[in-house]
């Protein structure tokens, strides 16, 4: 994992209730394992990722936009890893319209 990763989940670990303005909880500690484990996985060669909290306690992983090459125009992906231990992978953009025959439901 990189170390500016490292720092990322350590500052949203810190976040407490209302982080958000309003009622948010805390990031969940399995939603933070979780997606330090995946970053782990990847290790340090692979993409770029910016790391965010989600309002329901959970940990957004959003490929960088400047991953030049990665995907198609207008396309991206991202990674949610739930409180409830979840985790939900979106491809979104035209490009991922269809997969292998399977509709993909895209996040806008």
């Amino acid at each position: 994992m990189r170390p500016e990763d490292e720092e990322r989940l350590r500052e949203l670990k810190a976040l407490g209730p209302g982080w958000n303005g309003y009622q948010a909880p805390s990031l969940s500690e399995k939603a933070l394992e979780g997606a330090a484990a995946f970053l782990e996985r990847i290790g340090t060669d692979a993409l770029r990722f910016r790391i965010y909290p989600m309002p329901e306690g959970g940990v957004q992983l959003e490929v960088d936009a400047a991953c030049e090459g990665c995907f198609p125009k207008d396309a991206g992906m991202d990674f949610e890893f739930h409180p409830d231990g979840r985790v939900v992978a979106w491809l979104y953009g035209e490009a991922f319209a269809e997969v292998d025959g399977q509709e993909v439901q895209g996040a806008g």
